[in-house]
């Protein structure tokens, strides 16, 4: 499994971490959505579905911390993280990374 290197990150409000937001791709040509924080492996990623992550809902990562996508394709609102409970955590800046992450028998978590 590749896992192409995150092309949206995150600056969370107070707590300095980056939320990297990126695709896996399998060798059957499966792709997942995957979230994972900068500097933690990312072949430890967490699953947000196949399609939009705004679709998925809030999930929960190893900080201890829900969080949820606002704004997926929708025109003149700006895509977001939020915190679990819908309150504003910080925007989007589109950094992109060259170079892909080889996971060896990766998968994420649900």
């Amino acid at each position: 499994m590749q896992l192409t290197a995150a092309l949206t990150t995150f600056l969370l409000g107070t707590s300095t971490a980056t939320i990297i937001l990126g695709n896996a791709k399998y060798s059957n040509g499966n792709k997942d959505t995957a979230v994972w924080i900068q500097g933690e492996d990312p072949c430890a990623y967490t699953f947000l579905g196949h399609g939009s992550p705004c679709d998925f809902g809030p999930f929960a990562l190893p900080n201890g911390s829900t969080y949820r996508f606002a704004g997926c394709d929708v025109p003149g609102q700006r895509f977001v993280l939020e915190n679990g409970d819908g309150s504003f955590n910080s925007e989007a800046r589109f950094n992109e990374v060259n170079g892909l992450v080889n996971c060896q028998n990766g998968a994420g978590s649900e």
